[in-house]
């Protein structure tokens, strides 16, 4: 099946408060997708300056309005099967439909809202964060930066924490946001892949098979 992961990085309408993370509040200012068959990358990016573009060996970086963003992320949603993000389910989703809808851009499909892979169907939405949490059984819950050190996977963290975003966007750094939100998606990537060869679901390997 065709997959797209994504991540997204947001920050308050109010820069002098920590808000940055409700989508009632805040904004995206950053949305990372990778097209895992194609192997290729794009991160949408708010930074004022239209029709801005430019690239490196991983991703295409693309200047947008947030209401644009959304525009190309829905327009592409169809294409796709499988959504995969880390923490996605309690944040990166709700946030890209709130603020799609405070923005008058209408959802294109319905990405599974159901916890769990085995009672969906598709478009699958696959939380790495609430997989490799065991759905929140386990004492303490991991984080990406915990995960990637544990499966020796790059971690993102080192150069740049979520916490860093609000003084980033302010001091107009908007392109080292953007590169960083494809390291998140580059993560995530490789965390799926553990997951997808150790512990998915029979009948989630048996769907990709059959599609």
């Amino acid at each position: 099946m065709s997959t797209l992961l994504l991540d997204i990085e947001t920050v308050g309408f109010d820069t002098a408060n920590t808000d940055s993370l409700s989508p009632y509040k805040g904004q995206i200012v950053s949305l990372a997708l990778y097209d895992t068959k194609r192997d290729l990358g794009v991160v949408y990016y708010v930074s004022g300056k239209a029709d801005e573009e430019f690239s490196d060996d991983s991703f295409v970086y693309k200047s947008r309005t947030e209401k644009q963003l959304l525009e190309d992320f829905w327009a592409s949603a169809t294409d796709y099967e499988v959504f995969v993000s880390f923490n996605g389910r309690a944040f990166d989703i709700p946030f890209i439909y709130i603020r799609s809808i405070a923005l008058g851009v209408k959802p294109t499909v319905e990405i599974a809202r159901s916890r769990y892979v085995t009672k969906q169907t598709a478009p699958y939405h696959v939380d790495i964060f609430d997989e490799f949490s065991f759905h929140g059984v386990v004492n303490k819950k991991p984080s990406l930066s915990s995960l990637c050190d544990a499966f020796g996977v790059q971690n993102p963290k080192l150069f740049m924490s979520g916490e860093d975003i609000t003084e980033f966007f302010l001091a107009k750094k908007i392109d080292q946001i953007a590169k960083y939100n494809g390291q998140d998606v580059q993560a995530i990537t490789a965390l799926y892949d553990k997951w997808l060869h150790n512990l998915a679901p029979k009948s989630f390997i048996n769907a990709l098979e059959l599609s």
